[in-house]
């Protein structure tokens, strides 16, 4: 298996490197003057996405060339932040100060050095342009050579058509645009079909989760670099069945620092069941609880479950989230009222859908136990 090296840093997974080539590809064809297909940066939280853009944006930087990063959730023409509200001022000064919206790249897992000697992947393909030219482009979505989209998910409705003229005047000038979504967009709500349509001529990469083999991997080596001889094997890999995300393997040995008051190293997995179950847990009311952890399963917001979407994912985790309300003792009434006000018969009938199909489905009833003991 593609592994770790120790003192670079980079980490060659075999679920990252698709990604990790795909970017180095575009910053050399941004560095070359060439055109390159826009990416959609597809992964779930904590899988290595924002440590692969700002690497990627660093380097773009290094090299003297304009960088732009906006955070979806903020895009607006009225935006009150001065950091990521274009204007006449920092429309000048891209190319003068190209890496002012760069973000710390203090994550171990990608190091810049590392990404330099990567830069030997072979030259990214030409995509001429059609020829069409807009009569309006604004200097401050064309001129950055790079710019960043993070977190489509959050992109508020009311800026969708925002969105599509900054990506078509950009398309129109061969400038890249590079955005990160924690899912694909065709299973978000409210994205209207212009704005999929142009975002399917992006070139599209998926982060899957790490498998185990991929976090022990990774875990051994953060704690190769940081923390030496802290964990024995077997909490190591206690440690990488109980977690998913990058970020959390990251921060494990400043997380289990205190142990070392407690008990000295190396700790096995009795002193770290008894640390993690020791640990405060967040308050959130019990219903509230109970629809963040199916969002969170599926890759969703929240919110999207109390709403009336009839997406197919949406609603399946609705009446999942429902289902487990109910086997924790939740009238169809109480139920119904914190779903959007829907009547108990509705209720009944979506748990009474997830039953039938626990019936020829071992895996989610498995699902929902896990849920239920989390």
């Amino acid at each position: 298996m593609a592994g770790l090296t120790s003192k670079s840093g980079i980490v060659r997974l075999p679920e990252i490197r698709p990604a990790l080539q795909a970017l180095i590809q575009l910053a050399r064809a941004i560095r070359s003057g060439r055109p390159h297909p826009s990416i959609l940066l597809i992964g779930p939280t904590g899988s290595g996405k924002s440590t692969l853009v700002k690497h990627t944006e660093s380097q773009v930087s290094r090299w003297g060339l304009s960088t732009l990063i906006l955070p979806c959730r903020e895009l607006s023409w009225d935006s009150p932040d001065p950091e990521w509200a274009p204007s006449e001022e920092s429309s000048n000064n891209h190319s003068k100060n190209p890496s002012r919206n760069s973000r710390p790249t203090d994550a171990p897992f990608l190091d810049d050095a590392s990404f330099q000697r990567n830069m030997d992947i072979p030259d990214a393909p030409d995509f001429p342009n059609d020829g069409a030219k807009l009569t309006f482009l604004s200097p401050d979505w064309i001129e950055p050579e790079l710019m960043i989209f993070e977190d489509l998910q959050f992109l508020p409705t009311k800026s969708t058509a925002q969105l599509m003229q900054i990506l078509d005047q950009r398309e129109q000038v061969e400038k890249a645009t590079l955005i990160t979504s924690l899912r694909s967009p065709i299973t978000m709500e409210g994205f209207p079909n212009r704005l999929l349509g142009r975002l399917a001529r992006f070139l599209i990469l998926s982060i899957p989760n790490l498998s185990f083999e991929s976090r022990l991997l990774f875990l051994t080596e953060i704690l190769r670099e940081k923390a030496k001889d802290l964990l024995t094997l077997e909490a190591q890999i206690w440690f990488a069945q109980r977690v998913t995300s990058l970020r959390e393997l990251v921060a494990l040995p400043q997380k289990i620092e205190p142990l070392k008051k407690i008990h000295p190293p190396p700790w096995d997995v009795a002193n770290l069941v008894d640390f993690f179950e020791a640990e405060p847990k967040p308050e959130r009311p019990p219903l509230e609880a109970l629809t963040i952890r199916v969002a969170e399963k599926y890759q969703l917001r929240w919110r999207e479950l109390l709403g009336k979407s009839r997406l197919k994912i949406i609603v399946r985790a609705r009446h999942l989230a429902m289902t487990l309300a109910r086997r924790k003792g939740y009238s169809l009434n109480e139920i119904g009222t914190y779903f959007g006000g829907r009547d108990h018969k509705s209720i009944s009938h979506a748990v009474q859908s997830i039953e039938e199909l626990i019936k020829t489905d071992l895996s989610l009833e498995k699902e929902l136990k896990e849920m239920l003991q989390q």
